[in-house]
């Protein structure tokens, strides 16, 4: 068709260019990347400008904290982690999982209430079924559970993830309900939601700002959180 722009075939480019690029968006930086391609530096940045032409978008930013990725490097790759996965799993020999020889450390996001009422169970069931492995809890928002799961900071989380990506494979394991305690000192208690939502609310989060999941009903219903 005239006038339609030819767009390259990059796995027969170069499939490593795929790979240079979740190295980047993983590490968050040129150096540590280069390190874990066993590259040098300026092949990498050769490289991260093959991505941004390729892709029509400077896909990072140079910050003082290292190369944050722009939105569009992060839609492409969420798009891209589980098809790396799935070709890395291809020249795996040995897939299986032994648990009473393996040593592996799993790191865990679990709310509070995961660690009280789960952690010591799932400790005493490895103590005799996996004796060599450990658990390290991650605190992270439940909004970003996906986000690390995507760079392999996290293996499993155990917590309220309303919005997981596609490939992220989940199971729900119990419902809770919450339950609002109120103190008769404080005054009559709030019979309604309107003026339970009027009262002062505390939202503890990790970044700034964010709908909490006990008061999302409420808001959806027109309800306004002081």
């Amino acid at each position: 068709m005239r006038g339609e722009m030819k767009r390259p075939n990059i796995l027969r480019q170069n499939l490593g260019l795929l790979v240079a690029f979740d190295a980047l968006i993983t590490e968050g930086n040129a150096t540590k990347a280069a390190e874990r391609l066993s590259l040098g530096q300026p092949a990498v940045s050769h490289l991260l400008g093959r991505l941004r032409e390729i892709f029509s978008d400077r896909l990072f930013d140079r910050t003082r904290d290292g190369l944050v990725p722009t939105r569009r490097a992060r839609e492409l790759h969420a798009k891209l982690v589980p098809h790396l996965k799935g070709l890395e799993a291809l020249f795996v020999q040995d897939n299986s999982f032994d648990p009473i020889s393996t040593e592996r450390v799993f790191r865990l996001v679990v709310s509070d209430m995961v660690q009280v009422y789960f952690i010591p169970g799932l400790l005493r069931a490895a103590e005799s079924a996996a004796p060599g492995i450990s658990f390290v809890t991650v605190p992270i928002d439940s909004n970003l559970v996906t986000e690390h799961i995507e760079r392999d900071e996290v293996d499993l989380a155990i917590n309220h993830c309303p919005d997981p990506a596609p490939w992220i494979r989940t199971c729900p394991l119990f419902e809770v309900e919450y339950m609002c305690w109120y103190n008769p000192a404080c005054g009559e208690a709030p019979s309604t939601i309107d003026r339970f939502m009027a009262r002062p609310q505390v939202s503890v989060t990790y970044r700034g700002p964010r709908p909490v999941p006990l008061l999302t009903p409420c808001t959806s219903r027109g309800s306004r959180a002081r």
